[in-house]
């Protein structure tokens, strides 16, 4: 039997599966020897010794540990069960713990199931089969915990319940108050940093609503309002008030009336909405309309166009939390309209290069994937449609597009060289810019995303994603790229929606597209007109229609097996509409 190896299968950007990481490391870490995180056994013990080890890695916390030989696995725990003093003994029966034998997911399921009753909070935990030179072995991988301490809820053998154990090199021992100091520094710095952050956030909102009253003072001094308020700041009572007396003032002008009855009916959050976009598209007439082609100052522009759009991000984010009625739904797609036009050079401009227009669509390309991925996440389904329906147009190219899928398309031709330079080993280069930029730094759709779906977002960590985001991300692409389908269906070429998604990649990041499909959201159902059937035709058409690259292979195939799956009924199906009475 041949040894477990390197997959030729590879994942987004090149890089090996996880999976494989895990046994390279593994056979690096049998030449070092039982450290603070790393234990070996020649079979699996009592499992209330087995809880009582797990529990004592998963309290202890070494990340500058030299013995790691990979970066992204340090701090991890590894229990190595058919190992013993560095030699794969083997090991492959786990029927004494009332388990499957062989089948890996069967055999974690049933360890987490137990290991739940000794174990407080259980860490999360990870497990692997492998095979060395024919002999089968197992490790049961122990991610970085913030949930310290873990504690013993039973007793048993050298088992002592409501004790704290951690490592000291290579033996479990009670934790002392060293251990105990270290548990509520690291407690305190996770209570103190979400704070922190809210903090910075309440002091940039109050700082805009300081803009705001200014901008309001000026207002009411330009209409002639100031001669009805002296001293302090007047309330929006007050304004209203003082708007319906110049309104009703028998004295007044037909200008002054009209004024102040426009000014009356004025909705404040579509003047905040337009008086945004307005902003952003001054700054965009101040960027050139050629670039040299030097990525130096490519990347300076990009990152000034991001900085940019960055406040309209924020508060597209915020109306989409608090618009429960989707209200604003069409001034939204009036809106972003108005900043796809940003993009056209004025007919003074004679000459432009290709990268410096598509530069002026990148906020559009923001916007959409920020709205869309948050009007999915909040079920929105109005704001969904919105983005069903948007189109944006080029100078050169007169007719309107629809931006799904085409606006990343005609954004990434003029710019892939740029991104495929800084992001040479992955995929899809743009696709995880964009991820990185909207959830992970400054994360503005991420800290939009409903409280339960970040929440949910743990249970799909893994090294490149400690939180998750990624899984959630892709989610959302799924959900776009769907959209952009649905036009098509039917036509004869089909032009899917790319991104990180349409590629190869580690399970735990798809699991999440799985149980979107397993239980589809009612107002996905209603924006795709799928009620009462399956997303067959929709993952049939990405079966078709995707296609891989140099570096990677592309998820058709794994989007046939689910559009099988569909076909076959064992796939979820949307609610049927219930009928109109």
């Amino acid at each position: 039997m041949q040894d477990t190896s390197i997959s030729t299968a590879q994942e987004a950007g090149g890089e090996i599966s996880f999976r494989d990481r895990v046994f390279q490391e593994v056979l690096h870490l049998l030449g070092q020897g039982e450290m603070s995180k790393v234990d070996f056994k020649r079979e699996p013990t009592d499992i209330a010794k087995l809880a009582k080890e797990i529990a004592a890695i998963a309290n202890t916390d070494d990340p500058q540990a030299t013995y790691y030989q990979d970066s992204d696995l340090r701090d991890f725990g590894f229990v190595i069960v058919g190992a013993v003093n560095g030699d794969i003994t083997g090991y492959d029966d786990w029927r004494e713990h009332n388990c499957p034998p062989e089948e890996e997911e069967k055999v974690k399921d049933c360890l987490i199931q137990r290991l739940q009753n000794y174990i407080y909070p259980l860490p999360n935990l990870g497990l692997y089969r492998f095979e060395r030179e024919g002999k089968p072995f197992w490790v049961i991988l122990i991610y970085p915990s913030y949930e310290q301490p873990h504690v013993m809820l039973k007793d048993g053998p050298d088992v002592q319940k409501h004790a704290v154990y951690v490592r000291k090199v290579s033996t479990s021992q009670l934790a002392g108050a060293e251990d105990y100091a270290r548990f509520l520094r690291k407690a305190v710095k996770g209570a103190v940093e979400p704070l922190e952050s809210e903090l910075a956030d309440l002091k940039r909102r109050f700082e805009a609503l300081e803009g705001s009253w200014s901008i309001l003072q000026k207002l009411l001094m330009q209409k002639g309002l100031e001669s009805l308020f002296a001293g302090e700041a007047p309330s929006s009572a007050e304004i209203q008030g003082g708007l319906s007396h110049l309104a009703l003032s028998p004295g007044g002008s037909l200008e002054e009336v009209a004024r102040s009855m426009r000014l009356f009916k004025m909705d404040p959050v579509e003047e905040a909405l337009f008086r945004e976009v307005a902003r952003l598209r001054e700054g965009l007439t101040n960027l050139p309309w050629h670039l040299s082609g030097d990525p130096g100052e490519w990347w300076q522009v990009l990152k000034q166009v991001e900085e940019l759009t960055q406040p309209l991000l924020r508060g597209l984010g915020e109306l989409i939390v608090a618009d429960r009625e989707d209200k604003y739904a069409l001034l939204v797609q009036r809106a972003l309209e108005s900043l796809g036009r940003a993009a056209i050079p004025p007919y003074f401009v004679t000459s432009w290069s290709p990268s410096a227009e598509a530069l002026r669509l990148h906020p559009l390309l923001l916007s959409v994937h920020h709205l869309g991925m948050l009007a999915h996440f909040h079920r929105r389904a109005a704001y969904l449609k919105l983005i069903l329906d948007l189109a944006f147009q080029t100078r050169v190219e007169q007719n309107p597009r629809n931006v799904l899928p085409w606006l990343r398309d005609y954004f990434y031709t003029h710019t892939y060289a740029f991104f495929e330079a800084k992001y040479a080993s992955w995929c899809d280069p743009l696709g995880w810019h964009l991820y990185n930029l909207l959830f992970v730094d400054p994360a503005l759709t991420w800290i939009h995303l409903p409280p339960a779906v970040r929440e949910e977002a743990a249970q799909y960590a893994s090294p490149s994603s400690p939180s998750g985001a990624l899984a959630i991300y892709m989610e959302g692409e799924f959900v776009l790229g769907l959209l952009a389908l649905k036009p098509q269906l039917g036509a004869q070429r089909v032009r899917p929606l790319y991104g990180l998604y349409a590629y190869v990649l580690p399970l735990e990041r798809i699991k999440s597209i799985e149980s979107l499909l397993a239980r589809p959201p009612e107002h996905l159902c209603q924006i795709l007109d799928l009620s009462g059937k399956t997303f067959e035709p929709y993952l049939r058409a990405l079966a078709e229609n995707l296609g891989g690259s140099a570096k990677c292979f592309s998820g058709a195939s794994y989007f046939k097996g689910l559009a099988d799956q569909a076909a076959s009924g064992t796939l979820g199906s949307c609610p049927p509409t219930p009928p109109t009475p």
